[in-house]
Order: structure tokens, then C-alpha cells, then sequence
């Protein structure tokens, strides 16, 4: 007889189990925790669990990825459900946005310092550069006058 076996918490855990009978008394030798129905195809990010005497589908979001929505930063999910301050939806790129309500939007604040240090990057890159153009042109002078 094939059954279909489940953890501690309901969920099942493949694959089908082929019970064997007792060789004393013929009946059945069962595992612990089982099912003799099928639990059938599951979609992407959901598994089966036991509820009484029947499968239900529910959230599976091992090996999820997932972002903390306070930091951005991703993480893959080591749980059936995804854990509180954390979202299955990607931030953007740039770093001056905030989750908020569903969706990471842009952050005013943090919008205006990002904009502020890359002003002072953009203008410190171009400060090297003219510094670099004003060493070499003393250079060029210094190396007219050691040929003269």
C-alpha cells in the first residue's frame, strides 16, 4: 500500500512510501504520520500539507529570494512563509528608496543626500582631473626649460 508521508509540522515529505505488511500479524506497518491520498502537483512557491485528512496547499518560500525592507539587501528565504520586514519584491537599483506599503518608493531625504554626494563625487572627479591637466602642463614647462 503506498501513502504519503508528513513532518511534525504537516508538511508532506516525499516521496510516496511503500508500506510493507507484518510478517506476524499481516496488517499494514504505517509510518507515523501519512496520508493515502496523493498530494498532487504543486504551483511555484507553494507545497502540500496535511489538514486532517486531506492536502491544502500553502506558502513555500524556501530558497526564495528575498529583501529586507529595511536595508535592501537580499537574502535567500530559509522558511515556508516569508519572515516579518521582509518582501519577495526587488528594490530599484539606486539606493534612495523606502518600502512602503507594498512597493519601495522614493525616499525625498535620501534621494537629496544621494544626489548631494554624487554632486561631490562628479565635482571631485573633475578637480582631479584639471589637477592632473595643470602637473602635466608644469611638467611641459619644467622640460622646455631643462632644454634650453
Amino acid at each position: 500500500m503506498i501513502v504519503y508521508k508528513y513532518n511534525e509540522e504537516g508538511y508532506y515529505i516525499g516521496p510516496p512510501h511503500d508500506c510493507q505488511r507484518c510478517p506476524k500479524t499481516g496488517g499494514w506497518l504505517y509510518p507515523p504520520r501519512y496520508l493515502t491520498t496523493e498530494p498532487g502537483e504543486q504551483e511555484k512557491y507553494k507545497c502540500a500539507k496535511a489538514d486532517g485528512d486531506k492536502w491544502i496547499s500553502v506558502d513555500d518560500n524556501r530558497n526564495r529570494e528575498i529583501w529586507n525592507i529595511q536595508t535592501g539587501r537580499r537574502e535567500i528565504c530559509e522558511h515556508f512563509d516569508i519572515p516579518e520586514n521582509y518582501t519577495t519584491v526587488k528594490p530599484p537599483d539606486e539606493m534612495y528608496h523606502t518600502y512602503f506599503n507594498g512597493s519601495w518608493v522614493v525616499d525625498k531625504k535620501k534621494k537629496s543626500e544621494y544626489d548631494e554626494q554624487k554632486k561631490v563625487v562628479e565635482d571631485e572627479a573633475l578637480i582631479s582631473a584639471e589637477i592632473r591637466k595643470i602637473a602635466i602642463s608644469n611638467l611641459g614647462s619644467k622640460l622646455k626649460v631643462v632644454k634650453k
